[in-house]
């Protein structure tokens, strides 16, 4: 999980996951305010994390700060 919230920062930024995407959480739920703001669906993000994860731990590490 935390591995993947790094990800979601990397890509999009702190602010669109910690302002953005909870904002419309009510309004659009889970996966509409996921697709809004991250323009995929979530499994389409876990599978590329996925893939991100297994090219090596030395490219993981180079998205947290």
């Amino acid at each position: 999980g935390s591995w993947f919230i790094a990800f979601l920062v990397n890509k999009f930024g702190e602010e669109t996951l910690r302002v953005d995407y909870y904002k419309d959480l009510d309004s659009l739920g889970f996966e509409g305010s996921f697709k809004k703001h991250f323009k995929k669906s979530s499994k389409e993000l876990v599978d590329e994390f996925d893939i991100f994860i297994a090219s090596g731990k030395d490219k993981s590490l180079e998205i947290i700060p």
